[in-house]
């Protein structure tokens, strides 16, 4: 079984994010970042449903959305984005936002909208120092740390069964099989775990 070291990620967005991805099980999960201006967000686009929708369909494909762009005094359109993301109730997102900034009176925000099932945050947000004055709007620090820290079902592997294991494992997500949802269940109704599956051969063994 191949383990990955943690690895600590500086990804220049329009703000900045550092990431940190703990060792996977088995195989490496994937993880989607994405960085999107949507043009002035405000309460003019907030207040446009059609919009607004849209936007926050961009958002719910990615695990983690750096925003930019925000420019809203009342700041009460970020929260509404947040909303119509979290709406349609397939995953859960939650935000982590900057002050407002600009050295005239139009002020931007940034801001990162992730996947709660995820990554969690680690720590508090900061604004780089711009001793120089060399930014219009200093770019926004977050930490985020991959969620699959906090697990708690595992599977483990002796080095002697590394010649039986196929390579092919993964979680039963048995909730998202469309005719569960119709049969009137809830993912709660039949545990608070998902399985841990692989799949080995068994004509392949020397030991």
């Amino acid at each position: 079984m191949k383990t990955q070291l943690h690895r600590t990620y500086l990804i220049p967005l329009f703000a900045t994010l550092l990431f940190i991805i703990p060792p996977a099980v088995f195989a490496y999960d994937t993880i989607t970042i994405a960085s999107f201006n949507p043009r002035i967000f405000g309460t003019t686009k907030a207040e446009k449903p059609a919009i607004l929708q849209e936007i926050a369909s961009i958002i719910r494909r990615f695990d983690i959305v750096a925003v930019q762009k925000i420019r809203d005094k009342s700041e009460t359109a970020p929260k509404e984005l947040l909303t119509a993301v979290n709406a349609d109730g397939s995953y859960h997102y939650d935000m982590l936002i900057g002050p407002r900034l600009g050295r005239t009176s139009s002020k931007e925000q940034y801001a990162f909208f992730y996947r709660t099932s995820s990554v969690v945050p680690i720590g508090s947000t900061t604004i780089w120092q711009d001793t120089s004055d060399k930014f219009e709007r200093e770019p926004f620090f977050a930490m985020l740390m991959t969620a699959q820290s906090n697990t708690y079902d595992r599977m483990a592997e002796t080095i002697s069964m590394q010649e039986d294991w196929t390579g092919i494992w993964n979680v039963l997500r048995f909730d998202e099989d469309p005719s569960f949802e119709a049969k009137g269940l809830k993912a709660l109704d039949n545990s608070d775990h998902y399985p841990a599956w692989a799949s080995f051969y068994v004509d392949r063994d020397t030991d």
